[in-house]
């Protein structure tokens, strides 16, 4: 059987930053036309395969489905890691039926402050855009904005772009933005026939799209349209960050009664985390652990992934040294 060896390090300073990961979902789960249960079922299942520590839903009916999730989420942490945490919430109290959720992890993550933008559209139906300030404990502050576009006038997701990309312009911090938006870009033509909010949200250069490593279309329906999207502006445009549409297997549509036909997005950011002390390594060589197959072994998908996973870590790790040596 084939051995891997590492190369050792030695490292010389004491609290440097180790780069750590924060897994962050958007999932529109249209609670007017959808089953609670069965959603938090899919929810369970999502935390077990990514470990997400930052949630946020769209289309959420009232205070039943928060608890429901903030439980399914909470056992399935608990699950994993064995910790006893409960998740937090920040709730938005605009849009009647169709409101705004946030989950958190709070031995991750704290809320310096949350705000509904209000005046960003006209009809009391559609939920304020929810920001909240968030402190990675260890790692960066940063904006993090949920929104749900109107979903059946143009004009009205326009509006709610301009004021959205104003809003960017006018933040210090990093921010991500994630949610639905309906800007009508289809995966039929790679977005050319997009509607012009789409434009106005990013105009300036003020955010950038994430783009999926695969693009899919993420409702279903015959127009095959992207309407859920993450954005980063500011600071964490230069931030390593993947996103993926999650449940992107052509079965997951049509939906039913029970489901959502919204697929869920997932965005894996990678930040250095001052709490974290990088290990000093040996000096001999160490082999990695017998768990981990051998490269002449072919790999399942979930494998290769947290394998993949693991390399972005160490690399950007590297990076960081590298920076602090002044080489290149």
């Amino acid at each position: 059987m084939r051995s891997l060896f590492l190369a050792s390090l030695t490292v010389l300073f004491s609290g440097l930053a180790s780069a750590a990961e924060l897994n962050v979902a958007f999932f529109n789960v249209e609670s007017d036309h959808s089953e609670r249960r069965t959603i938090g079922s899919q929810i369970t299942r999502y935390y077990r395969d990514f470990q997400i520590d930052l949630w946020a839903f769209a289309e959420v009916w009232d205070d039943d489905w928060r608890r429901e999730f903030v439980d399914d989420i909470s056992k399935a942490h608990d699950r994993a890691t064995r910790e006893g945490i409960e998740f937090r919430t920040v709730f938005g109290e605009t849009g009647g039926d169709n409101r705004l959720l946030v989950v958190y992890n709070p031995a991750k993550l704290e809320v310096v402050a949350s705000q509904e933008l209000a005046g960003l559209d006209i009809r009391r139906s559609n939920p304020a855009p929810l920001a909240i300030h968030f402190r990675l404990r260890g790692g960066p502050e940063f904006m993090f904005l949920v929104a749900r576009l109107d979903r059946y006038r143009e004009e009205a997701r326009e509006q709610a772009a301009e004021g959205l990309n104003r809003w960017v312009t006018e933040q210090t911090l990093p921010v991500v933005v994630g949610g639905t938006f309906g800007f009508g870009w289809s995966t039929k033509d790679n977005g050319a026939s997009r509607e012009a909010g789409f434009d106005k949200l990013i105009g300036g250069d003020v955010l950038t799209w994430v783009r999926p490593s695969r693009v899919v279309a993420t409702e279903c329906g015959p127009a095959r349209n992207v309407d859920d999207f993450i954005f980063v502006g500011g600071p964490a445009r230069d931030w390593p960050i993947k996103t993926r549409v999650l449940s992107d297997a052509p079965n997951y549509c049509p939906d039913s009664d029970l489901t959502s036909s919204h697929r869920p997005l997932l965005a894996r950011i990678t930040y250095e985390d001052a709490n974290a002390v990088l290990p000093v390594v040996a000096a001999s060589p160490s082999t990695l652990p017998a768990g981990l197959p051998s490269a002449d072994k072919q790999l399942d998908p979930a494998t290769r992934e947290e394998i993949l996973r693991r390399i972005a870590l160490i690399e950007a790790e590297l990076a960081a040294l590298k920076e602090l040596l002044g080489v290149e």
